[in-house]
This record gives structure tokens, C-alpha cells and sequence, in this order.
């Protein structure tokens, strides 16, 4: 079975190779899916990426950047189970780039969040583990420190950028990360004091929500003024608010203007 599905395999390539695209990736794609029957993920991310090279090479005709972008998807499906989390951010990103030539963003924007979290996901690995990994598109050398420091710094930004906004295709997570800051702060608040008509007290949670609200949005009444320990929690949270709320008007534009 195995040496039949090779056959298959290296008959594919001589297809590609005389450049009858059509022929090859049909042959590509019935390896592709045998390999994945067997659980030979490599193998068969080898060969879905192939055939969707092929169904590229024909090119001109938009539902073949469909079909390519689907044997994309379904090789970095195929390299994430093996591992290769680095392999899978770069075919993502094809599969991503073919959704878009076809106008299927919805597809495209999955497609790019995949990739950047696939490509976090591999910066660990190569800070600790390095000379262990062993990849199916390229192989890779070991890293210096100051190497590893530029992939540690990368790693830290893209967590960040990931948990804040979703590489910008999760606006929602913005709206959840504010909300859970206000909250926080709320709490917080209430460990202090607020000055109210010129009298100080400790306030209730529902006046240091209100509070952190007015704060976080830069609304700023001034009716609450906050005195000790609550200003500083009120000047960190007015400059957290200066970032998260144009990050959120950018993702939501990102996101939902692809489809005007």
C-alpha cells in the first residue's frame, strides 16, 4: 500500500514537472488524503501543498485560487498534527493570500489569525529546543543568544497582540480585555478613597464602576475626584485606555471594511 501511494506520488511529480497542472494535482490530492488516512501527516502536508501549487500554476481562473486555497488550509491542518507549527504559519498565509484573490475574506481573515498564531506558537520551541526540531519545509540552524532573544521579544509581542485584538481579526477580544480592566480597576478603587463634594469616603463598587468607566473612556465629569493609592490606579488606567480604544476602532475597521 505504501509503495503504491509512492507511485502515485512520484507519477504526480513528473505530471508537474511537464506541467500538465491538472492531471498532477488530482494525483497529488489522492496521495494527500491516502497519507492522511495513514496518519503520515508530513507526507501528507507534502502533498496537499503540492496540489495546491498546481491548481496556482494553472492560474486565471478564479475558482482554481479556491481550490488552492483549500489544499493550503488543509496542509497546514496536516503540519499543525505533526507539529510543524512554523511550516503551517507559512501555508496559512498562502491559503489566506488565495482567499483573498477569490474575495472570500471571512475565510481570509481565519486564514491570517491561523498563521501568526501558528508562527507564535513556534517561537518557543526554537528558544529552548532548537537543535531538536526537525521541520518539513526547511531545516533550521541553532540561535545565538542575541538570536534568541529577537525570537523571546517577538514571542512576547505576538502573545500581546493575540490576547489585546487577535493579530486584528478578533476585535472582540479588545471589547473583553476593556471590560475585564475596568472590572479589575473597579475592585481596586474600592481599596481607596474618591473625594465627593469635598468630603473623602470609601466608595461601593457601583460607584468605582461608574468611576472606572468615565476614566477608562477619558469622559472625565469630574464630579469623583480620586485621592492616595486610587490616583495612580486612575492614571494607569487612563493611559491602558489611550491604546486599547483606538486598537479596537482598528481592528473593527480591519475587519468589516473588507466587505464594502
Amino acid at each position: 500500500m505504501a509503495d503504491d501511494i509512492k507511485n502515485i506520488e512520484q507519477e504526480a511529480q513528473k505530471l508537474f514537472e511537464a506541467q500538465k497542472y491538472e492531471e498532477a494535482s488530482k494525483l497529488f490530492l489522492q496521495a494527500a488524503m491516502s497519507y492522511q488516512s495513514q496518519g503520515q501527516h508530513k507526507q501528507a502536508t507534502i502533498c496537499f501543498t503540492s496540489a495546491a501549487s498546481c491548481c496556482e500554476f494553472q492560474g486565471g481562473r478564479q475558482t482554481l485560487f479556491y481550490y488552492a486555497s483549500m489544499y493550503y488550509e488543509k496542509a497546514a491542518e496536516e503540519a499543525v498534527i505533526s507539529g510543524d507549527y512554523e511550516y503551517a504559519s507559512i501555508l496559512y498565509k498562502n491559503a489566506g493570500i488565495c482567499y483573498e484573490r477569490d474575495l472570500e475574506y471571512v475565510s481570509f481573515s481565519e486564514c491570517f489569525f491561523l498563521s501568526k498564531e501558528c508562527y507564535r506558537k513556534s517561537l518557543m520551541p526554537h528558544l529552548f529546543y532548537a537543535k531538536r526540531l526537525h521541520h518539513v519545509g526547511k531545516n533550521h540552524q541553532g540561535f545565538d543568544l542575541k538570536g534568541r532573544m529577537k525570537l523571546f521579544i517577538s514571542w512576547v509581542l505576538l502573545s500581546i497582540s493575540s490576547i489585546l485584538w487577535g493579530h486584528g481579526e478578533r476585535p472582540q477580544r479588545t471589547v473583553i480585555f476593556a471590560c475585564s480592566l475596568i472590572l479589575l480597576t473597579a475592585l481596586l478603587y474600592t481599596q481607596g478613597h474618591f473625594l465627593v463634594s469635598s468630603v473623602a469616603h470609601k466608595p461601593n463598587l457601583f460607584e468605582s464602576i461608574y468611576f472606572s468607566l468615565i476614566t477608562f473612556t477619558h469622559i472625565g465629569y469630574g464630579d469623583i475626584i480620586p485621592i492616595g493609592f486610587n490616583k495612580i490606579v486612575a492614571i494607569l488606567e487612563e493611559f491602558v485606555g489611550i491604546f486599547i480604544i483606538p486598537l479596537f476602532l482598528t481592528g473593527l475597521c480591519r475587519k468589516y471594511l473588507r466587505f464594502l
